[in-house]
């Protein structure tokens, strides 16, 4: 009688270690997070987006945990405190064999009079309980100007086949006289020469060089001449498409953090 009692006692206690077991194998050891080098390039918008990726659920994938947030560069003397709107959850995707969370940061930049830009900055987050981490974003290049000279009638870019990066951008522009553009400026650190005349309606192909840098959401800035006059204008927002490819394959562009 009294074995009939413990052998079922003895399946569930050893069916519970095995699942304890196999909890503890499938649970990450080290809980990280990665960000990645992104060109930020804003102009004609406030709202923006940062991803960052998880192995795990922790209070940096609350937003109720969140208390501020800002972007900053490393010694936090430049800053632009920011407003978090919400975190939401996306794909889910593997990297050297663990599988990471990619997690959605909505943001809403202040008004500001002037061009603010960083050419390595981080999004520091603070949470409630005092804890703070600073995730490396890239470059970020606020440009803030609603004035508009050129008439935009359209423009696409096309990604590189073999890297997460903006390989060409075309548009066409309808004109009252020729431009002569100089440059195209991505961001403060990143600007192609074109030294092409320009015609209405004609389209312009510029040929980016490969920066080490993916692009999330982009303006583009054109240093042009017209009757002999050097202008800059911001051409309208440019949303850049996501990628189907595994972002976290380019490890090259991956910065990995390490929490208790």
């Amino acid at each position: 009688m009294k074995n009939k009692i413990m052998t079922p006692i003895i399946v569930l206690l050893i069916s519970g270690l095995l699942m304890l077991n196999y909890i503890a194998y499938k649970s990450p050891a080290e809980h990280k997070m990665i960000s990645q080098k992104t060109v930020y390039s804003l102009g004609t918008t406030k709202d923006f987006t940062v991803s960052l990726y998880s192995n795990h659920v922790g209070a940096y994938q609350s937003f109720e945990a969140v208390d501020k947030v800002s972007i900053e560069d490393m010694d936090g003397k430049k800053k632009l405190d920011v407003n978090l709107e919400k975190i939401s959850k996306s794909r889910r995707y593997k990297y050297l064999d663990e599988f990471y969370q990619k997690y959605i940061y909505h943001i809403n930049l202040p008004s500001l009079n002037a061009y603010f830009y960083i050419d390595e900055a981080y999004l520091n987050i603070r949470l409630k309980n005092g804890e703070e981490t600073k995730f490396l974003m890239g470059s970020f290049d606020y440009y803030q100007s609603d004035q508009n000279e050129l008439d935009l009638v359209e423009l696409y870019g096309r990604k590189n086949q073999s890297f997460p990066y903006l390989d060409k951008v075309s548009f066409k522009l309808n004109l009252d006289s020729p431009i002569f553009i100089e440059y195209m400026v991505i961001s403060n650190s990143d600007i192609v020469t074109v030294n092409q005349l320009v015609e209405t309606n004609n389209l312009v192909e510029i040929h980016i060089p490969q920066i080490n840098k993916t692009v999330n959401q982009i303006s583009l800035k054109l240093i042009y001449l017209v009757n002999g006059e050097r202008k800059e204008e911001i051409l309208p927002y440019y949303l850049f498409y996501e990628t189907l490819d595994n972002p976290l394959d380019y490890g090259l562009l991956n910065h990995v953090y390490l929490f208790d």
